[in-house]
């Protein structure tokens, strides 16, 4: 017999995930290094990434909600080695972070609860 032939779309089918994962982490480091007093906008791109890699992978969404949040906690000793602190008088712990790893969590559950919600009502319909 002969093995199947992977077509030359498949190995850019597995690149493509890790590839936004990358660019949405460099977004939530990017806004959490700039971030004065509100971290709105990295708490909304944490859990937006997060629902969409939930819906994405939900048996895999612990990975993504974990390299995701990484780059809170990496942005912010970034900021403390060059010393840059925006609307900060001092730097927080780095430990206060963990905070961060709620909203991550929350959108990857909720994204992993409607792709199985999806496709559960997907299989009932006749």
């Amino acid at each position: 017999m002969v093995a199947p032939r992977m077509t030359s779309t498949a190995p850019l089918r597995r690149t493509i995930p890790w590839v936004a994962l990358l660019a949405c982490a460099a977004l939530v480091g990017w806004l959490n290094f700039h971030a004065a007093d509100d971290v709105q906008p990295v708490a909304a791109v944490l859990l937006l990434a997060g629902f969409a890699f939930g819906a994405y992978r939900p048996g895999r969404a612990w990975v993504f909600v974990l390299l995701l949040f990484a780059a809170v906690p990496l942005s912010g000793a970034y900021a403390d080695a060059l010393n840059y602190h925006p609307g900060q008088v001092k730097p927080a712990p780095l430990y206060e972070s963990i905070i961060a790893l709620i909203f991550p969590v929350v959108g990857a559950a909720v994204g992993a609860g409607m792709r199985m919600l999806m496709g559960t009502t997907a299989e009932a319909a006749p």
